[in-house]
């Protein structure tokens, strides 16, 4: 009988054999250590608790007694409201043995640096493993380098997890001596200790223009506002947005809409004929006023987000997004099955703009939600489009406008960066005036929540051990964080090979000053894995457009992919991310399929699938044309 296991560095749920019992073994998604314990421990550790699956994809076990409640998620920190034992549902959980192959570690790990915790289990400060599949999902990664920088010289250790307490609204920002006279008087909706302008310090001290990255349109001209209204009628995720008497009246209704829709949609996500039509049609049409809202807010061209920029600001959008998209993939769906494909054109053509909206002015979990938006709509929404009867060359041109303005849009990777380096620089900022997170009298009070916070970033003792470190220590660091900085921003025009070459290069100069720097880097890489999986997709998805296209308007085979991408209307080939020049095709048992070489940079003709996997990153990126309905 298999042993479940859980990741305590990325979360992932695992299954082991009976005989790793007792044993350690490595996490296939962050090589954290697993201690596998025996079959009767496992039961008794387990206990009666709830799994939750944030929209980053991490999941993570819950007390039964929390049901109902909303708590943050460890790794990005969205709100999430816990569901109900009864409502709550788990993903298939891979085989450790398969996705290892018993790749055992050493008899025991490092001990913590901290002696008087007398700690022997390490845990890892990364999040590589959020990112697999779907690719959303990264940990705070300059708060872990704020850590390893405020060490002192010549210390070695690990750093701790880097998890998420649950905070209160208004714990999350900087008090009077960080940020005074930055915030303006609050004006709903709006996120929770939202920062409009960017305090002196931080422009003093930032290596980039940080006045354009704080600006905005001006309220009328911001879609953001619109969206977060929009949002409150998918989820009640977005009350801590609202005023309390906005909260009474609307909070009520979008839970027990928002609890229908998660029932169907789990049931229509396993299979769709399992769901009644009617039932189907009967939720979405809740949705409707959503859906007017969502239009209204994407008449506005300009959106810019203006959340908190500490460590516990609370993104509630991100995850709202996330609902959002599967809100619009079932409407979809149901309106080709009526064979409405231009209406399924438009919700495409919704969640398009929704993910690039989220990735303005957020950090490196706002990139990854993007990231998944966009390849839910690729992997799912279009190749339901592709294989409607009703589809016309004119429709696949439509598609094919939208995928190349989606492509020009750019990545967001230093919008991304910027984020975590403001993140950064205001974390080291207050533990240097002792201000907000690191405020004395709000640490010692026992009915505040900043004490949860910080505990919930750090081992037992870290916080302390923050405290005591001389103010000076925290002001020296800033040179070596926009040293950081500068070094990854280079990378911003890079391939996605150079990138990960490059952070390889970065991290064994860190690793010579200060030995703890190695765990930044791959959740580094992570980012840069969902950019170039996220970039491959949408791209292949394009040729796929355009192949769909030649069969329509031409009715033969196509006789190459340079052929069918002009007939498209492209002046060239999509460029593959992954290899040095365009996509290929190939014919794969009688039929034309389209590829990418994959991470591994190798072309095996498409007879070796990659399964998207970054830690298992053999075999070509393989697109093929679904059956016609």
């Amino acid at each position: 009988m298999p042993i479940h296991v859980e990741c305590p560095g990325c979360g992932r749920r695992l299954q082991a054999p009976d005989r790793l019992a007792g044993q350690r073994v490595k996490c296939p998604g962050c090589s954290a250590v697993i201690h596998v314990s025996s079959p009767a421990a496992a039961a008794v550790e387990a206990g009666p608790t709830i799994l939750v699956t944030c929209g980053c994809q991490k999941q993570f076990q819950v007390r039964r007694e929390l049901a109902g409640r909303r708590r943050k998620c460890p790794a990005c920190g969205q709100v999430i409201t816990i569901p109900h034992p009864e409502a709550a549902h788990s993903a298939a959980e891979p085989q450790l043995e398969q996705l290892l192959a018993a790749e055992m570690t050493d008899p025991a790990p490092p001990t913590s640096p901290l002696a008087p915790l007398k700690k022997k289990k390490k845990k890892r400060g990364t999040n590589t493993g959020l990112i697999i599949g779907l690719g959303a999902g990264v940990g705070l990664v300059v708060l872990l380098l704020l850590v390893i920088l405020l060490w002192p010289e010549g210390d070695d250790g690990q750093v701790a997890d880097s998890g998420t307490a649950a905070a209160k609204p208004g714990t999350g920002g900087s008090s009077e001596a960080s940020t005074a006279g930055e915030r303006k008087e609050q004006n709903y909706p709006a996120l929770p200790d939202a920062v409009t302008e960017p305090p002196a310090w931080l422009v003093k001290d930032a290596p980039f223009d940080v006045a354009a990255y704080f600006r905005a349109p001006p309220p009328d001209e911001n879609a953001a506002p619109l969206y977060l209204d929009a949002f409150y009628e998918f989820t009640d995720d977005m009350e801590d947005c609202f005023s309390k008497e906005e909260r009474a009246r609307r909070s009520p209704v979008a839970k027990r809409r928002s609890k229908r829709f998660d029932r169907i949609y789990r049931a229509w996500e396993k299979d769709p004929k399992s769901v009644d039509p009617a039932e189907t049609d009967a939720i979405l049409g809740e949705f409707n006023t959503g859906f007017e809202k969502l239009a209204l807010a994407q008449q506005r061209k300009q959106c810019v987000f203006q959340p908190g920029i500490t460590i516990a600001a609370l993104l509630p959008y991100g995850q709202a997004a996330r609902t959002v998209c599967h809100v619009l993939a079932m409407r979809s769906s149901r309106n080709l099955a009526r064979g409405n494909v231009d209406q399924a054109l438009d919700n495409l053509a919704t969640l398009l703009r929704l993910s690039r909206d989220v990735r303005r002015r957020g950090m490196a979990v706002c990139l990854l939600i993007s990231a998944a938006l966009e390849q839910q709509v690729s992997r799912e929404v279009i190749p339901e489009l592709l294989a409607s009867a009703r589809l016309t060359p004119a429709h696949c041109d439509q598609l094919t406008t939208m995928l190349i303005e989606q492509d020009r849009a750019g990545d967001a990777y230093l919008e991304a960066l910027r984020g975590e380096y403001v993140c950064a620089l205001s974390f080291l900022h207050d533990l240097e005036h002792r201000t907000g997170l690191f405020d004395p009298q709000a640490i010692d009070r026992k009915e505040d929540s900043t004490r949860q916070i910080l505990d919930g970033f750090f081992e037992k003792g870290w916080t302390d051990f923050l405290l005591k470190l001389p103010r000076q220590k925290a002001r020296s660091q800033v040179s070596t964080l926009n040293e950081w900085y500068r070094s990854i921003a280079r990378l911003s025009n890079a391939s996605w090979k150079e990138r990960v070459e490059t952070a390889e290069q970065i991290l064994k100069g860190y690793v010579r000053k200060r030995r703890l720097i190695a765990t930044m880097l791959p959740a580094y890489e992570a980012i840069a894995h969902a950019i170039a999986r996220t970039e491959a997709i949408r791209r292949g998805t394009l040729c796929l457009v355009a192949l769909r296209r030649w069969q329509l308007d031409k009715g033969t085979p196509p006789p190459d992919l340079e052929t069918v991408c002009r007939a498209a209307g492209m002046k060239d080939v999509p460029k593959d991310p992954y290899g040095d020049g365009p996509f290929r095709m190939t014919t794969v048992d009688g039929r034309p399929v389209v590829y990418s070489v994959g991470p591994d940079r190798k072309d095996d003709g498409a007879r070796s699938e990659w399964n998207l996997d970054p830690e298992a990153p053999q075999g070509d990126l393989v697109f093929r044309l679904p059956e016609v309905k």
